[in-house]
């Protein structure tokens, strides 16, 4: 694009050159070519920027919930842990109040 807005512009200077259009209507006619590949320029580091915003946002969520998903796989294991020392931690007291209760 920047090729061909280069050709233009040396087209239009021939045109100049030639007395087809005055030195203000070239000016005119280069400042407004300039503008639209400015504005070009600056839309696409726009996207780029939010594209990148976008992605890394999705990054966090991904990592955010990677962590809550290890930590309630921690928690859970830690849950079984207690689960299973209760159940096999038989107290003599505890066999006698179940051979009572029987």
């Amino acid at each position: 694009m920047i090729e061909q807005v280069d050709q233009l512009m040396q087209m239009l200077e021939t045109l100049a050159i030639d007395v087809v259009i005055t030195q203000r209507e070239l000016d005119m006619q280069k400042a407004r070519f300039k503008k639209m590949i400015k504005r070009v320029a600056n839309v696409s580091r726009g996207f780029a920027g939010g594209l990148r915003n976008r992605m890394n946002a999705m990054d966090q969520e991904r990592e955010a919930a990677a962590t809550s998903d290890s930590r309630g796989a921690d928690q859970s294991d830690a849950a079984m842990v207690e689960i299973e020392s209760s159940v096999t931690d038989t107290s003599p007291t505890q066999s006698q109040d179940n051979a009572v209760a029987a």
